[in-house]
């Protein structure tokens, strides 16, 4: 995903950027986006340690990142699953 594109992104509330080729420094784009609520990062490129810090940049953001949906959520504020999110 080229980052110029990230940066149309501030208004979106769903992202799905599973098994993409986004990295830790597209990251820095995707938390300007205030409203994102769900985030979707399976099987990127994104280190443990950027999604780790993450939720402090998106502290409302259910962020996946795992294939597994009882590991999915490493989301800090209101937790929706994916499948309410519709």
């Amino acid at each position: 995903m080229e980052r110029e594109l990230l940066l149309d992104l501030p208004a979106w509330e769903e992202l799905d950027l599973a098994y993409t080729a986004i990295d830790d420094q597209a990251l820095e784009y995707l938390a300007q986006c205030e409203y994102l609520d769900y985030l979707d990062l399976t099987g990127t490129d994104v280190t443990p340690r950027a999604i780790e810090e993450l939720p402090q940049r998106l502290p409302d953001c259910s962020i996946i990142t795992e294939d597994d949906e009882t590991q999915q959520s490493m989301c800090r504020g209101p937790a929706e699953s994916p499948e309410n999110l519709t």
